[in-house]
């Protein structure tokens, strides 16, 4: 049981730091102002996609949250 509980929060950190922290330092960059523009979505976009993704991995992180919610 002590293993997948350590395999389980080593994935988890590695997706929060992914999908978290890397877009919360790089959303403000050129390439990713135009990388939203061309998808046709107006620059804010990417600010909002930013602050929901930041707080996904927050829940994420909780570790008292039911895995309902997590989903």
């Amino acid at each position: 049981m002590k293993k997948f509980k350590i395999y389980f929060w080593i994935s988890t950190i590695i997706i929060v730091l992914f999908e978290g922290v890397m877009p919360l330092f790089t959303y403000n960059t050129a390439m990713a102002r135009e990388g939203i523009s061309h998808l046709g979505y107006p620059v804010y976009f990417g600010t909002a996609l930013v602050v929901f993704k930041v707080l996904g991995c927050v829940l994420l992180i909780i570790p008292k949250l039911p895995p309902r919610a997590k989903e």
